[in-house]
């Protein structure tokens, strides 16, 4: 039994066992009234329990309420109006910024193009100040660098003491490595010349021409040098001479003429102009009575007058007392044969 209803059962028994005697007694009557009272406290605590149950119980439960009644409608606005000329206005704005803009940018990357191309070129002048302490003769020459070329070599630039010398390089020639200073093959070039250009040079690297004999002293100044010289004849036979020492002196000495230790299938036709100064048409520096470098039509080192001569009239034929005789070399053709071309060159003999 619950405690509540053992309550009111006390209660009860109080009212209808109670003696009539007794009905207007007050004690009586106050036990009953605090078993009434206990009945009501245990009935208001059970009825607060249900309720805070209940109450937890609802709050645990989501409820959705109903959509109340639609509001009124709103009022209704203008009718929107579309302005193209506005419009196509902005537009054309962003489109001229856009252009200027990648007008800009083209400017910059023209500038760009223009400042990298400046840069390459000073790139490779600072790639040649670099390598010019080495490049000094035709062995240590770099195909890279070349100016011309051929099936023999090419034109290229050297180096001695901060100068600069334009040069025919023989790269294939007997291992190559050849400076050549003198080269006559068609009779284009003229070689009946004053001292002051054949101490300079004439002619063109590539054909005929005449290095110069500054440039053949400054650049046989320093070391020993070999001289080689190739000749062909007019039925395209060829001979060469080849001289183990070779140098040319100063403009002072007349640029003398040092060679010997001569080899080679020519013949030695240069022993005889060993130690002799160079002559020309207006200085005559030979030991013949007369003027053998305007008898001959050609500056050589002249002695009185010449077992060679490769600097005459290419086309001269005949007796050499008559001057007549042009590209010569007695120890190969003898006298008065004029041949088909020559070369002369020199390299830096390498000792092993």
């Amino acid at each position: 039994m619950q405690p509540d209803n053992a309550v009111l059962v006390l209660f009860l028994s109080c009212v209808v066992f109670l003696p009539p005697t007794h009905s207007s007694s007050q004690a009586d009557l106050g036990l009953c009234s605090q078993v009434y009272l206990m009945y009501q406290y245990c009935t208001s605590q059970q009825i607060n329990n249900i309720a805070d149950r209940n109450f937890e119980s609802r709050r645990s439960v989501i409820r959705v309420g109903k959509a109340g009644p639609p509001g009124p409608q709103g009022r209704r606005g203008e009718a929107a109006v579309v302005n193209y000329t506005k419009i196509f206005a902005k537009m054309e704005q962003k489109f001229n910024d856009l252009k200027l803009e990648f007008d800009e940018k083209s400017l910059m990357y023209d500038e760009m193009v223009e400042q990298t191309k400046s840069n390459q070129i000073l790139i490779k002048e600072l790639q040649k100040n670099m390598i010019q302490p080495t490049i000094v003769d035709c062995q240590t020459v770099k195909p890279e660098y070349a100016k011309s070329t051929d099936e023999k070599g090419g034109v290229y630039d050297i180096f001695r003491n901060n100068k600069r010398y334009e040069v025919y390089c023989d790269l294939t020639t007997d291992d190559g490595g050849w400076i050549m200073f003198q080269r006559r093959q068609d009779g284009s070039e003229n070689f009946y010349r004053t001292w002051n250009d054949y101490a300079r040079g004439f002619g063109n690297k590539t054909g005929e021409f005449w290095l110069g004999l500054d440039a053949l002293h400054a650049l046989t100044l320093d070391g020993e040098y070999e001289l080689r010289i190739d000749l062909l004849d007019k039925e395209g036979n060829t001979a060469y001479a080849k001289y183990s020492t070779f140098s040319v002196g100063r403009k002072s000495t007349n640029y003398v003429l040092k060679l010997g230790g001569y080899s080679g299938t020519a013949g030695d036709s240069m022993a005889t102009h060993n130690g002799m100064p160079f002559s020309t048409r207006d200085q005559d520096n030979d030991k013949w009575g007369s003027h053998c470098a305007d008898f001959t039509r050609g500056g050589w080192w002249f002695k009185s007058c010449m077992y060679s001569h490769l600097n005459g009239n290419y086309n001269g034929e005949g007796d050499t007392r008559a001057g007549s005789a042009g590209l010569y070399w007695y120890h190969w053709k003898g006298y008065g044969y004029s041949l088909g071309g020559s070369t002369m060159m020199f390299r830096k003999k390498q000792f092993l």
